[in-house]
């Protein structure tokens, strides 16, 4: 669509059904868009627009589909646009710069499935959403909105009719009233309910754990009280709930800086899908370190992040952690930790930050993989360390050396005597060194992708970051053996991110046949790879973004953000 149609010839186009984005246009002017009476589908999104919506596209009443996303739109929009638009299904206006009420009429928006309005300047109350039982998406995050008074926060409430819901978002507003208990009746089906950086007040109740398909509860920096089972920054105080083994679809686990007493309850070690972060820091929990965190396993995705620092932890860092060969990030510092460092911890070969300082931890420190690097580990105040290959300011091992050296002479006076079981004892163990060598030398390094030419190598965390924690906002397509997610790289390019389904059986065939075929073909008109990201439990391939969608849906004039629904 062309400069000059946006311009006054919209007037010879009456019976157009859809304009797509794509076309980096920079205002919405002519009121001819409203004439446009037929029109179904609506996508101005990324275009860099200005100014005011234009007041005629809300007379459109055939509109199923209204997606303005990420321009510079300024204004407010009309209290009665659902009552205009009474087939709308999905309405992003996300990322611009509106102000003023989000629309009373959405209450009674029974077809919307949809509805973003981040990223703004609304303010006032979220109006009651008693009638929305087709709602999936519902987006209200960094705004200015307020709840006062003590029924502020009755669009929770009502909100339990709404039994599709997946996602909720109210996080980075002004929100202030009492929680509501009803919190615990929104859908069964909820994955992700997000309320961070508000000041609501009251407590977070036990029964949460009915949300049994919950990934993700936010609701830090607020000022919340009493026992939390799920999230951190609200001064809570208490003991860690054993019912919270009870949300099986857990995926992270932030309990940071509260008040929280006690020990770690064994259960929640055994939640499945405990796979991103598990932080109990800055707490007063205390005890040894359960051997039952061992438990973390890593059969879908890997666990990320340990981090417990700042609390009374003792005793020995426990043997178990060894299992944890997928975690890039450790933090015990700030407890009273005993006994020497892991040995396992040297082969962790995605461990990038490791932090034991202050602590009583003894002997000497290791010098393989992380402990080679000074920036990515932390040892201070240990006054029982020695040694490192690194410079950590620590002493030499002189002590350690001067025991081995008694110890030498104690067995050369006893040489002569055991010489023959001697011998054969370091035979044994040398053999025993030699074949493991062997083994080890024969592993094969199936993680390793041959890619030529200067790719940027991305972790799993990386792109889990750069796709939003896998939201269903960023999820553009979705076959038998993988999901497709839109995402911005930290380079800020924007890309596609093809995430393979590795509980499906030939899953891994699947991303072996598909890096044949990329390392054989080449053609312009094929997407080009920029990177990928493959271990035993997770592959994906990072692609060039289309933002013109496929050709498919140019030649066929599908919708895909419609198809499908219900």
């Amino acid at each position: 669509m062309t400069k000059a149609l946006l311009k006054g010839k919209f007037k010879i186009c009456r019976n157009l059904v859809g304009l797509k984005k794509g076309n980096q246009l920079n205002g919405i002017k002519p009121a001819e868009l409203g004439r446009l009476q037929k029109l179904v589908n609506l996508q101005f999104n990324s275009n860099n627009l200005t100014g005011k919506i234009p007041p005629s596209l809300f007379n459109i009443s055939s509109l199923i589909n209204f997606q303005v996303t990420n321009n510079q739109l300024m204004g407010s929009l009309p209290s009665d646009l659902f009552f205009k638009l009474p087939d709308l299904i999905i309405i992003y206006v996300a990322m611009n710069q509106l102000t003023r009420l989000i629309p009373c009429s959405l209450s009674n928006a029974s077809t919307i499935e949809e509805a973003d309005f981040s990223r703004n300047s609304f303010s006032g109350r979220i109006p009651i959403l008693g009638n929305l039982p087709r709602i999936l998406v519902l987006n209200f995050e960094f705004n200015h909105l307020v709840s006062d008074g003590p029924d502020g926060l009755d669009f929770i409430t009502s909100l339990s009719n709404s039994r599709r819901l997946k996602t909720f978002s109210v996080g980075t507003n002004r929100l202030t009233s009492r929680l509501p208990s009803s919190i615990t009746n929104l859908s069964r089906t909820l994955l992700e309910l997000e309320m961070e950086y508000n000041q609501i007040e009251g407590t977070l109740p036990d029964e949460i754990g009915n949300l049994v398909n919950l990934t993700m509860l936010s609701v830090r920096y607020n000022s919340l009280s009493g026992r939390i089972p799920l999230t951190s920054d609200n001064h809570v105080t208490g003991s860690i709930p054993e019912t919270l083994a009870n949300c099986r679809h857990l995926r992270s686990l932030d309990l940071f800086a509260n008040g929280l007493e006690g020990t770690i309850p064994k259960e929640i070690f055994s939640i499945p899908s405990l796979t991103l972060i598990f932080n109990l820091s800055h707490n007063s929990l205390s005890g040894p370190l359960p051997a039952e965190i061992g438990k973390l396993q890593m059969e879908i995705a890997r666990v990320l992040n340990l981090e417990i620092a700042g609390n009374s932890f003792q005793g020995l860092i426990a043997d178990e952690v060894s299992n944890l060969r997928g975690i890039e990030i450790i933090d015990l510092s700030s407890n009273n930790l005993s006994g020497s460092i892991p040995t396992s911890l040297e082969s962790f070969k995605f461990l990038h930050t490791l932090n034991l300082s202050v602590n009583n931890i003894q002997g000497e420190v290791l010098k393989e993989g992380i402990f080679t690097n000074s920036t990515a580990i932390s040892l201070d105040r240990n006054s029982n360390l020695c040694g490192a290959r690194v410079t950590l300011g620590l002493p030499n091992c002189t002590g350690t050396r001067n025991k081995w050296s008694r110890l030498k002479a104690k067995l050369m006076i006893i040489g002569v005597v055991a010489s023959v079981s001697t011998s054969c004892f370091l035979c044994i163990v040398f053999f025993v060194l030699f074949s493991r060598k062997r083994k080890s030398v024969k592993t094969p390094t199936a993680d390793v992708i041959p890619f030529h030419g200067p790719h940027t190598m991305y972790t799993y965390y990386d792109l889990r970051v750069v796709m939003d924690n896998f939201s269903v906002k960023n999820l553009i397509g979705e076959g038998s053996f993988r999901s497709v997610y839109r995402g911005v790289l930290r380079d800020g390019t924007m890309a596609a991110i093809k995430v393979f389904k590795m509980d499906r059986r030939d899953a891994s065939k699947s991303f072996i046949a598909e890096c044949e075929s990329m390392h054989n073909i080449r053609h312009r008109n094929l997407v080009r790879i920029i990177s990928a990201c493959s271990s035993s439990v997770f592959k994906a391939f990072v692609l060039s973004f289309m933002p013109n969608g496929c050709l498919d849906s140019w030649l066929h004039e599908v919708d895909e953000d419609l198809k499908g629904r219900e």
